[in-house]
């Protein structure tokens, strides 16, 4: 994970751990007065799309931008503001319920690995995309997906 300052490009935090683990404790002090996006990678066998946890940045007044990247494509998510811990935790229990019906869907309807794969990577990716109300608190939520 890296916090970076996307005024001026200057690193504010950086930490690297085990895969499959997360960690890292920072000072929000050094975030005054600063524009931050954090950046970090889903690694090969994740899907490309954020996952609920990424939406943690609802409830990160400092951080402006998450940009997720991996081997096909990257995203960026995009909130100015925050709101709070409750609502929070209410958005990300959604989104996680919709990824799950859609998970089953797809693997009742196909048994290839690599179609479930892609079948997950799209579908998903059009729902976060296009298929909930991105205003939240009279702020919004921006998702942008780029292919690599």
């Amino acid at each position: 994970m890296l916090y970076f300052d996307y005024s001026t490009g200057d690193v504010i935090y950086c930490w690297k751990v085990k895969e499959d683990t997360t960690g890292g404790l920072y000072d929000k002090f050094n975030f005054q007065d600063r524009r931050i996006a954090s950046l970090h990678n889903h690694s090969k066998d994740y899907y490309s799309f954020p996952s609920p946890d990424n939406f943690d940045i609802l409830e990160n007044e400092f951080e402006d931008y998450e940009i997720i990247t991996s081997l096909k494509c990257f995203w960026i998510v995009g909130f100015k503001g925050s709101v709070g811990n409750e609502y929070r935790k209410d958005f990300q229990y959604r989104i996680a319920k919709d990824m799950n019906t859609i998970n089953y869907k797809i693997k009742s309807k196909y048994t290839d690995k690599n179609i479930i794969n892609t079948m997950m990577e799209f579908v998903i990716g059009e729902y976060l995309l296009n298929s909930f109300d991105k205003k939240i608190n009279n702020n919004c939520l921006y998702l942008i997906k780029k292919e690599v």
